[in-house]
């Protein structure tokens, strides 16, 4: 897949950070693209902690836009 497995740790190939936020914003339509960090999460504890922290920083940053009124036209 494209765009996918940008990092090289210990002989696996690991998804990169912005794919990371890709799928948790849900940005990945394409069950095929889907199914390579789905399938990589379950196998590797380091990217499942790395997604976390992108959750976390997600979040952040919606929290901020929603409590600063960012999100208000």
């Amino acid at each position: 897949m494209p765009g996918w497995g940008h990092g090289i740790i210990m002989g696996w190939i690991h998804v990169s950070d912005d794919d990371l936020e890709r799928y948790y914003l849900g940005m990945i339509d394409e069950e095929a693209e889907l199914a390579v960090p789905e399938e990589h999460l379950l196998a590797c504890p380091a990217c499942v902690e790395r997604a976390e922290q992108s959750q976390d920083r997600v979040d952040a940053i919606r929290a901020a836009i929603i409590l600063g009124g960012f999100d208000e036209y």
